[in-house]
């Protein structure tokens, strides 16, 4: 009679069972799985952290005004013009710190002032401090028309209304412009007019003497005339470099007024109204 095979009990079959599986298939389903789950947790890291971090630094930024500080700049500096240069760069600085696009927005504001030579670096020091390096226009002169007086540089350049000197300063003064003022700060008075002023005011800018000029009247481009602060008015004459048949050169008559200066005290010693330095042979007051 043939013999029952043997029924295994619970524990043989689970071991039976767990022997024949294939074990390699199995771990790599498992790593696939931790996988997807690892890619699932940091994906969803990443969209709670995000948008906190951003409203962190948004609400760091808000809370603080940006420290905005110019590194040596001019001892005339003051506080109304630093304080709207500051004002111009805070305005372009309420974007994400973290993005330097607001510091090229706010370099073009700065440039759009007619304050500024160029500007040689804007950065970021922390999200609320930022330093900028740049070279500011001077004050060289003032021109006159009929609208007031005007702050320009050596080149003619219109200085922003918000350019403010002591009374104590003194500026050399242009008149009789021809041409009304740019029409906004930073470009060039136009008229060969004013380039002859300032032609004259940066020769005579270097003189001892230079301070008893009060105005370079240039109404009458070939006989400009220089007048001092005893009202004494100098007949300069032409164009420098421009010098008509018979006038002497620019060269010589500063060489007169060193040379007045030198020995009498002042340019316009004994000129009752006039102070002709054209002639070629004689000084000629009348």
């Amino acid at each position: 009679m043939a013999r029952r095979p043997k029924q295994l009990s619970f524990r043989e079959s689970l071991l039976n069972r767990i022997q024949d599986q294939d074990w390699a298939s199995h771990r790599k389903h498992l790593a696939s799985v931790f996988l997807v789950i690892g890619f699932a947790g940091i994906g969803a890291a990443l969209m709670l952290g995000v948008p906190r971090l951003q409203a962190r630094i948004d609400h760091e930024a808000a809370m603080t005004d940006s420290d905005i500080r110019f590194l040596n700049p001019p001892a005339w500096m003051n506080g109304g013009l630093e304080a709207w240069l500051v004002l111009t760069v805070q305005q372009e600085l309420k974007r994400n710190p973290l993005d330097n696009a607001d510091l090229v927005q706010a370099r073009n504001a700065l440039l759009d002032t007619g304050c500024f030579e160029r500007i040689e670096q804007i950065r970021r020091v922390t999200t609320s401090e930022v330093e900028i390096e740049a070279v500011f226009l001077q004050p060289f002169a003032i021109v006159t028309d009929s609208e007031g007086d005007h702050l320009v540089d050596s080149r003619g350049r219109l200085l922003p209304a918000k350019y403010r000197v002591g009374a104590s300063v003194h500026f050399l003064r242009i008149t009789g412009a021809r041409f009304n003022r740019p029409l906004r700060p930073g470009l060039q008075w136009d008229g060969a007019d004013i380039s002859a002023g300032l032609h004259i005011a940066r020769l005579v800018f270097s003189r001892e003497w230079w301070r008893q000029i009060e105005a370079i009247d240039v109404s009458n481009i070939d006989r400009i005339t220089i007048r001092t602060s005893h009202d004494c008015h100098v007949i300069w004459g032409s164009v420098p470099g421009e010098e008509a048949v018979g006038e002497v050169t620019a060269e010589k008559k500063i060489q007169r007024l060193d040379y007045i200066n030198s020995n009498f005290g002042r340019i316009d010693i004994d000129c009752p109204n006039e102070l002709d330095i054209t002639d070629p042979k004689v000084v000629t007051a009348r």
